[in-house]
């Protein structure tokens, strides 16, 4: 059997019994809560730059992402050390944090928007009752075909 390391983490307290000898002062939980709010924090100034780079804005008002799309039409970018969905990072940098279980409206029904001001924070039965709608009226906007 493996030798355990005890060790109490500075930050939150907690004793954790390691089969390893630990690398840092701190738990790995912590280690990594810290480190990652200090990526974002260096990564947000050329985030902002990099994800401007990534669309053209149309007569409509969209922001048309013109960066790498999923086979829906949503735009996807790498931010924070992943990829996320394009109009979700935008709602992030230039709106703000998204709320829990909130998903990401768009307004507009463009999938490939990524105007913060066509985004809204919906819960998930609002996002679907709001795109069923819009489908309906498109059924009912189309010409009668005889």
């Amino acid at each position: 059997m493996a030798a355990e390391f005890l060790v109490e983490c500075p930050e939150c307290g907690e004793t954790r019994a390691l089969k390893v000898k630990p690398r840092g002062r701190t738990c790995k939980p912590c280690a990594n809560r810290r480190n990652g709010h200090l990526n974002a924090l260096k990564e947000r100034p050329a985030a902002v730059e990099r994800f401007h780079s990534f669309y053209e804005i149309t007569d409509s008002g969209c922001w048309t992402w013109t960066g790498a799309i999923t086979y829906r039409g949503y735009g996807v970018f790498h931010y924070e050390g992943r990829w996320s969905l394009a109009h979700r990072v935008s709602h992030v940098l230039f709106v703000g944090p998204i709320p829990p279980r909130l998903q990401i409206d768009h307004l507009c029904r463009n999938t490939a928007c990524v105007n913060p001001q066509h985004l809204e924070a919906v819960t998930a039965k609002e996002n679907t009752r709001r795109a069923r709608a819009a489908k309906a009226q498109a059924r009912n906007d189309r010409p009668e075909e005889h």
